[in-house]
């Protein structure tokens, strides 16, 4: 995944969005939380609904 953003989602304490393209170009939205340091436990996927669609991270 090839990401836009990658950010907590306002109002959560451990709920993330990340957005970006696949390989084939489809934009994608996937939500996780995070576990440990070197865990994340995926438990949304989807094509990225419009509303997402805007969201950059700020460098």
């Amino acid at each position: 995944m090839y990401p836009l953003f990658d950010g907590l989602i306002e109002g959560y304490d451990n709920k993330f969005l990340l957005t970006g393209f696949d390989t084939s170009g489809n934009m994608l939205e996937v939500m996780y939380n995070l576990v440990d340091e070197h865990t994340v436990y995926v438990f949304h996927a989807m094509r990225c609904r419009k509303v997402f669609r805007m969201l950059r991270n700020q460098d």
